[in-house]
């Protein structure tokens, strides 16, 4: 979807819609990268735990919040992600990095794939680096199209080094960390960016000289494909002092534009491929900058950069914004408030470029108590290349399942009472009329402690989503699906899949962890009448009395069902009917020390032709919600 908005011929970039919340939950470091591909955002955010969230062109969050980081790890900090369109078999996958706590008295450097068909992380959360990393710096990302790696660059704590390692598109390490710049001046913040034409990253960072608190701006061309260091280090600037960078590729003039913060403003300046430097130190704004905010995305659609910062001017709401940029450097305007959601201010704002549309995603962290996005949309550019055509469709139908589970999430303790399974299940690939391409969802739960699997349930399909319907066209509007789980108190990985009327496959399962809890059934019970080996004439009294002491309320039974079985044809059960409840029974209320138990007795009164029979009672218990344990006696009916 194309968002364009009326505008001058120059200034264009305008605020689109609301600031919408993403990611519920605790958030100071947020992060937003674009997949040109299924065209979506993803935006990710932790403070203790890394999630993400995928956001649709028109700036709409889709699907529901997942975990990024392992569940139970160490705290996990200010994330960053960078798209590859080789990853995930070539469906494309985000490479998510962050900071987390667990090695002593510090943090490594972890990473993990992302992908929109995979519905979330896949793959393996690795540790990258173990030299210490500074957690309150995103270790920033840049992809190789030519060599199909990563490079990711940080700074090492408690030392003050500017490192970078090579990462591949399943996000595992390449080879071992390198040392970019490491001259005990202090180097900090370090940024980088890919340049496509020559197959080179160029890491920028800032540092400065104490005691004279002296600042300056270095930067390096480094070499894909290799831990090998190219041209540089080289200045672009010096100040009394300097701050967070952000380094950002032009494909247009295949040109750098780097920026930073000098205390006074956001400053910018234009580095060709080969390190040389064209211009002078270029103002950006002095009305949006901080010390910790500032990201910068350059959009091929508008040929502009936009640059997010904090509203650096006394003001009640302290939210975020920014100005647009033309491709020799100069700010367009003094640019506008982006963001409008906190109570106390947004913080920590990044930003992505679309490849479609001339739009950006901002992200920020409002009042640090979730992760909201703003769009912001600009104008084509009049001499923008159109992208190229799609290529022709298939002979036949494809399929392209994309489904997600909504809820519980990944690590949810739940209920033995039962818990909700949900989410939505679409296949693209499904012919238009022919409805949403899914018509089974199946649960399957494996104990973790290695007893055979537990069919969860098959869900029930057809539940309106218009939300997915709006993402994805409204042939997928009844794609939701869900169903009940009860199982037994225990770990379990549930595996759920959904089966596809497109090729009749069941597609790659869907796995998340849970942990079922709640009361622990109890059943008790004793049959009374008839006794066991009792001779009987055909008009029969079965009675006795059942209650599970595990039950919170009641006496835990609210259901029995008796059987007879004969013996000498113990595969053709006969169904005697449903016994009568609540006889008093006080002598079992004072044996439990429970007057609640005392209403637990049962009968029923039926005919049984001559034969010999194993009489069975089936209790159902309120905690399992299910029948428990029977029990039976050997009679003879004369």
């Amino acid at each position: 979807m194309t968002l364009t908005a009326s505008a001058a011929a120059q200034a264009a970039a305008v605020r689109f819609g609301a600031t919408t919340s993403a990611i519920l939950a605790v958030t100071r470091g947020t992060a937003v990268a674009y997949d040109p591909i299924n065209h979506v955002y993803l935006v990710v955010g932790a403070q203790g735990q890394v999630q993400g969230h995928f956001v649709n062109a028109s700036g709409t969050p889709i699907g529901g919040t997942f975990a990024i980081q392992t569940p139970g790890s160490p705290f996990g900090a200010f994330p960053r992600a960078a798209f590859s369109p080789d990853a995930n078999g070539g469906a494309g996958g985000f490479l998510v990095t962050w900071s987390e706590s667990d090695i002593p008295n510090n943090a490594s450097l972890h990473g993990r794939m992302v992908a929109l068909s995979q519905n979330g992380a896949y793959g393996a959360d690795t540790q990258l680096s173990v030299d210490g990393n500074w957690w309150e710096e995103g270790p920033f990302i840049a992809y190789s199209t030519a060599n199909h790696e990563f490079l990711v660059v940080y700074r090492t704590f408690p030392t003050y080094i500017v490192r970078a390692v090579r990462v591949d598109i399943n996000g595992g390490r390449i080879d071992a960390p390198f040392t970019i710049s490491q001259t005990g001046q202090f180097e900090d913040n370090a940024s980088v960016a890919y340049n496509s034409a020559t197959n080179q990253f160029l890491v920028c960072w800032k540092g400065y000289n104490d005691p004279g608190r002296f600042g300056f701006v270095d930067c390096r061309i480094v070499a894909s494909g290799a831990s090998q260091l190219g041209a540089g280090p080289f200045r672009l600037a010096t100040s009394a002092a300097t701050y967070i960078t952000d380094t950002t590729y032009n494909p247009t003039t295949n040109q750098y534009f780097v920026t930073w913060d000098n205390e006074g403003g956001i400053v910018g300046r234009v580095v060709n491929a080969d390190g040389g430097l064209p211009g002078n130190v270029i103002a950006v704004s002095g009305i949006w900058h901080a010390y910790d905010a500032l990201s910068v995305a350059y959009n091929p659609q508008s040929r502009t950069f936009f640059m997010v910062s904090h509203d650096a001017r006394a003001c009640t709401l302290c939210d975020d914004g920014g100005v647009e940029i033309a491709n020799s450097g100069v700010p367009i305007d003094n640019g506008f408030l982006v963001t409008q959601s906190g109570a106390r201010g947004s913080f920590y704002p990044t930003i992505a470029a679309s490849t479609e549309d001339p739009n950006w995603l901002v992200t920020t962290a409002p009042d640090f108590t979730r992760a909201a996005v703003q769009l912001v949309a600009g104008t084509r550019s009049d001499g923008a290349v159109p992208p190229p055509p799609p290529p022709p469709p298939p002979a036949g139908p494809v399929s392209r399942p994309l489904w997600t589970i909504d809820t519980p999430g990944n690590g949810a303790v739940v209920q033995t009472t039962g818990f909700l399974i949900s989410g939505w299940a679409a296949d693209l690939g499904a012919p238009a009329g022919s409805g949403t391409g899914i018509d089974v969802v199946v649960c399957w739960a494996y104990p973790k402690s290695g007893a055979p699997a537990i069919l969860a349930g098959v869900g029930s399909m057809g539940h309106p989503r218009p939300d997915v319907g709006a993402f994805i066209g409204a042939q997928f509007t009844n794609s939701g699906w869900g169903l009940l789980g009860r199982l037994p108190a225990g770990a379990y990985t549930l595996v759920t899949y959904a089966h596809s009327t497109v090729d009749g496959s069941w597609g790659t399962p869907k796995l998340l962890d849970a942990t079922v809890v709640g009361p622990v059934s109890q059943p008790r019970m004793w049959i009374d009448l008839p006794a066991q080996n009792q001779t009987l004439s055909q008009n029969i009294l079965i009675a006795g009395w059942a209650v599970d002491l595990g039950a919170p309320a009641g006496t835990g039974v609210d259901t029995l069902h008796i059987y007879a079985v004969p013996k000498n044809a113990p595969n053709n059960p006969i169904f005697l009917g449903v016994a009568a409840m609540g006889d008093g029974r006080p002598d079992v209320g004072t044996f439990f020390g429970n007057g609640r138990f005392a209403p637990s007795g049962f009968h029923l009164f039926t005919t049984l032709a001559p034969g010999d029979y194993n009489i069975v009672v089936f209790p159902h218990s309120t905690v399992m919600a299910d029948f428990t344990a029977a029990m039976q006696v050997s009679v003879t009916v004369r």
